[in-house]
């Protein structure tokens, strides 16, 4: 204006209210040979497959040790491909765990990869039988494989709600740090 007054203002505008709704990111499974091209994240697998009609391979194996890579296994079956699940727990009663069984999905309870081959991209996937109480594996075997899925539960993206001041606590049941209580009227909604 000339008369002696600021030309700029700098506004600072605070929200009555946030919602925090950053999602969750997929945990790997750890095996030896796991950075072989060809093993995946179970939802970068089934992202590929559902929003592009492309499949990373032809002959998979999907290793978990949750419900939701079977989604990725019923997406395989719809599209042709019969997977077969290598899953670490030793049953699961879960609605998408029948419907995979009622597709005739091949699934391995108490079973885990041991081990992947090959050079420029995975050939074979070696599955071992987890003893009873899970210390070592029994009977190994060599299943051939071009695609290995992996999906070892989903853990929140805290980032914003621990940016904003807010302290984190641990779940058990899912086995990671989840928000707790904010200072600064915010909620956290969904998988975060």
């Amino acid at each position: 204006p000339g008369d002696g007054r600021p030309r700029h203002r700098l506004w600072k505008i605070r929200a009555k209210k946030i919602v925090i709704a950053s999602g969750a990111i997929e945990r790997p499974l750890i095996f030896p040979n796991n950075d072989v091209p060809g093993v995946m994240l179970s939802s970068a697998v089934r992202d590929y497959i559902k929003l592009y009609g492309v499949s990373p391979g032809d002959r998979t194996v999907i290793l978990t040790n949750n419900d939701s890579a079977y989604d990725t296994a019923i997406e395989f079956k719809k599209n042709g491909i019969d997977p077969l699940v290598v899953d670490v727990r030793t049953n699961s009663e879960s609605s998408v765990v029948k419907e995979a069984k009622n597709l005739n999905i091949n699934i391995k309870f108490s079973c885990g990869v041991v081990n992947s081959k090959g050079y420029l991209k995975v050939n074979t996937a070696i599955i071992g039988k987890l003893s009873s109480d899970k210390s070592y594996y029994e009977s190994l075997e060599n299943v051939p494989c071009d695609c290995i899925c992996v999906s070892g539960n989903w853990t929140p993206t805290v980032h914003l709600s621990s940016q904003s001041g807010n302290k984190l606590k641990f779940s058990e049941k899912i086995d990671a740090f989840v928000p707790n209580q904010s200072n600064q009227h915010e909620t956290t909604v969904g998988s975060a």
